[in-house]
């Protein structure tokens, strides 16, 4: 059950394209406005490369940890193109271009050194409760709202250039640029979904415990809860649209949704028979234990004998059950793995 870690996706809806002009960029002289739109651009181009590895590593479900020296690297990069283009004049005495992408860089690196450091903290806990994933995931799309609304005024700020200057800007967006701009649309419709398959599972963690500790009550609850988000999983899923015309997701989804509430409905309450069975067995058995055998009636033995046979016919089912339901949970897991596996490997 794989947590999409990325959260540093914005800058590519800066730097996925190049600017171009009908003049020849120079990117030495600085003879006219294109050219120095030009030189800018440029700097983008390894800020690209890294943050495509980033990108990568985070939609094969890499964990924030796993993937740091990825996010030194895109540091490391951010830094140089930084001093690069402190290093540029502003065009006529124009530093407002200049100046707002070093600002925009710089909101970056700090979103990747210091938000970045308070998420993987989060990543740690996660998946304790759905709370605390949902907080998790929250956080990372605050972070990418923040990066969004600077990314909005470094682009309006060329546009002012141009406007100025008489520059005719003409985006051309590269392949790699596309896969990073769209990397931020796929990891936010995964983790919608996910945060549906999310619930189901921990809610279903949680019966288990519960299961293991021979705790009817704890069982009927959590299951009744189980239930109810599978149902209330499906009704959400009804209303998500596939993406790109992909619906591998939530039918990924769907399927596992059913075979939680397969295990409500059908194999939860085998357990709570059995237990409810055994806890019947041991009160009948202590009480036939303290008769002494001259004063057992045949009522006395017959109803310990019936207690013995409804006892191992419900561990009987017990066993079976709880074998045929881990293999299912099993292959369901891998399959949900399998089909989110291939929608990144698709999208991303």
């Amino acid at each position: 059950m794989k947590k999409r870690n990325l959260f540093f996706i914005v800058l590519a809806l800066v730097f996925s394209g190049q600017l171009f002009t009908s003049q020849t960029v120079n990117a030495q002289t600085h003879d006219n406005p294109g050219e120095y739109m030009g030189e800018l651009s440029e700097h983008y181009k390894e800020l690209q490369k890294d943050m495509w590895d980033y990108v990568k590593a985070v939609g094969r479900g890499k964990g924030a940890r796993k993937i740091d020296n990825k996010r030194s690297n895109l540091i490391s990069t951010m830094n140089l193109a930084i001093i690069r283009i402190k290093k540029m004049k502003g065009y006529e005495g124009d530093t407002g271009l200049r100046d707002s992408t070093i600002h925009y860089l710089e909101i970056n690196k700090l979103a990747l050194q210091e938000d970045y450091a308070k998420i993987v903290d989060m990543e740690e806990i996660a998946e304790q409760s759905y709370d605390l994933m949902e907080e998790y995931l929250t956080a990372k799309s605050e972070v990418n709202k923040k990066l969004d609304q600077a990314g909005e005024m470094l682009r309006n700020e060329s546009q002012r250039f141009a406007d100025t200057y008489g520059v005719n800007l003409i985006e051309n967006e590269s392949k790699l640029g596309k896969k990073i701009a769209n990397a931020s649309s796929v990891i936010e419709y995964y983790n919608e979904i996910y945060l549906i398959f999310f619930k189901c599972s921990v809610q279903d963690a949680y019966l288990m415990e519960a299961v293991q500790n021979g705790d009817v009550n704890g069982i009927e609850q959590n299951n009744s809860s189980l239930l109810t988000y599978a149902e209330e999983g499906k009704t959400q899923l009804r209303t998500i649209k596939t993406f790109e015309g992909d619906n591998t997701l939530k039918l990924a989804c769907t399927e596992t949704l059913k075979f939680y509430e397969n295990e409500s409905k059908k194999q939860i309450p085998v357990f709570t028979d059995y237990f409810l069975k055994k806890d019947n067995f041991d009160q009948i058995k202590a009480a036939f234990d303290v008769i002494p055998k001259r004063d057992r009636t045949q009522e006395d033995v017959d109803k310990y004998n019936n207690s013995i046979n409804e006892f191992n016919e419900s561990l009987n089912k017990f066993n079976d059950v709880n074998q045929e339901m881990n293999k299912g949970k099993t292959k369901m897991i891998n399959k949900w793995n399998k089909n989110t596996n291939k929608f990144m490997d698709s999208h991303i």
